[in-house]
């Protein structure tokens, strides 16, 4: 299990490296670990984008799943997750996370978990 706290978004990527190794290390495909990777930047970059002054990070193999859970320091900001139109600029992440966990997204007060199945 990796768990951190964050107090600046240029750390994210130090994290997700950490998260990345620990997940190649686990014997995960790359493909499992490039979804989870992804998953993991677009929880975090929302947290600093929305408001955020800094972010926990916890992500971890459970079975055939990768679960990841980022906590703000504020309410979590998700409302419908919907295909936004091929030219706005904001809304994809989010939709993106929603399709790598099929739906397996929860979300409480400031905490959004989700659950990827993989397969090793």
């Amino acid at each position: 299990m990796i768990s951190r706290k964050i107090s600046d978004i240029s750390q994210i990527d130090e994290i997700l490296g950490e998260f990345s190794s620990h997940l190649t290390d686990c014997n995960l495909s790359d493909d499992a670990v490039f979804r989870s990777r992804l998953v993991a930047c677009e929880l975090l970059s929302n947290v600093f984008r929305h408001g955020g002054d800094e972010a926990s990070f916890d992500g971890e193999l459970r079975g055939d799943a990768v679960r990841i859970a980022v906590t703000g320091g504020s309410p979590a900001l998700i409302s419908d997750i919907y295909l936004p139109d091929v030219y706005e600029e904001k809304g994809r992440g989010l939709y993106i996370v929603q399709r790598f966990c099929g739906g397996n997204i929860a979300v409480t007060e400031n905490t959004v978990s989700v659950l990827i199945k993989i397969t090793k």
